[in-house]
């Protein structure tokens, strides 16, 4: 029992070894940032203002996620809304069907709608571009990216998405 608590503690302390290692590297590297910043001279407005811009269209597309997630939950409500009424009430068949039209017409607006919104940056050459909605649905992503060949480069890449 006592050799168990000594192998916590070994691991435990290697864990926290382990953060303060990562803290200290970004912390070394925000203070090198810090100190490439203060050398500059003039960092133009038009560079602030780019910075800023983007800042703002970040916060735009994290509430326009925040809004689909919660028509999310009313097409949720509806497809299983219907199907319990069906089940439990033993009401016709065509109102879970009617409940799963309403479903799938709500999503496929909300998914349309995200895709209008939805610009991507490519990593290699730093353009921005919109694919096609065919290209756009069908590729492989991840919540801030979509894996798309750039009209630009020709190269295919998790491509970085912002709010249009």
């Amino acid at each position: 029992m006592f050799n168990l608590f000594i192998a916590i503690c070994h691991k435990q302390t290697n864990s926290l070894q382990e953060q303060l290692h990562q803290v200290e590297s970004q912390l070394e590297g925000l203070k090198h940032l810090q100190k490439q910043l203060n050398s500059i001279d003039n960092f133009s407005t038009e560079v602030q203002k780019e910075v800023l811009s983007s800042m703002n269209m970040t916060k735009k597309l994290h509430y326009l996620r925040l809004k689909m997630l919660g028509w999310g939950l009313i097409v949720d409500f509806l497809l299983w809304g219907s199907l319990i009424y069906v089940i439990y009430h033993g009401a016709s068949i065509w109102w879970f069907v009617l409940g799963l039209i309403f479903s799938l017409a709500i999503s496929g607006e909300l998914t349309y709608a995200y895709y209008q919104h939805s610009i991507y940056l490519c990593p290699h050459c730093q353009s921005e571009f919109v694919p096609s909605f065919r290209i756009w649905v069908g590729a492989a992503h991840t919540p801030n990216t979509r894996r798309l060949t750039c009209p630009n480069c020709h190269q295919k890449n998790f491509c970085v998405e912002e709010y249009r």
